[in-house]
């Protein structure tokens, strides 16, 4: 498939379908070949909406430990759906800790009605240093 590859960091963007497109357009398996070498690629949206955050998780981290091609999803990167998991996780193990947890997290007493609007207000506040503590 004709397309654009970050060697570094192993993105591949600018995608084109090499065949005429049909009545399903989008691509169900794909490879690229980069130096005479076939390569799969792994495309983020499908991962996230295929699998549970977990295994969504899981699945990120294999393809950054075997350097693997991936497809952003949008504007999202293989290290931002990596960070979208893991904040989903902590989200949820906060949650259900329940009203102590989640305003011990936060800093402040909430109301349990308020908890995922100010969850989500605190991750986009907070340094990536200090999510990798949580």
């Amino acid at each position: 498939m004709p397309c654009k590859v970050n060697k570094e960091t192993h993105e591949i963007f600018d995608v084109t379908c090499a065949a005429m497109p049909g009545d399903d357009d989008c691509f169900s398996y794909a490879e690229v070949e980069i130096n005479g070498k076939d390569y799969p690629v792994n495309f983020i949206d499908d991962i996230l909406s295929e699998n549970n955050v977990d295994d969504a998780l899981d699945e990120f981290y294999r393809i950054q430990q075997t350097d693997e091609y991936w497809q952003p999803a949008g504007n999202k990167t293989l290290d931002d759906a990596i960070h979208e998991c893991r904040w989903a996780i902590l989200k949820d193990a906060l949650m259900q800790r329940g009203h102590d947890a989640v305003a011990d997290f936060i800093g402040t007493d909430v109301s349990s009605d308020s908890y995922k609007r100010l969850l989500d207000e605190a991750e986009a506040q907070m340094p990536s240093e200090e999510f990798e503590k949580f």
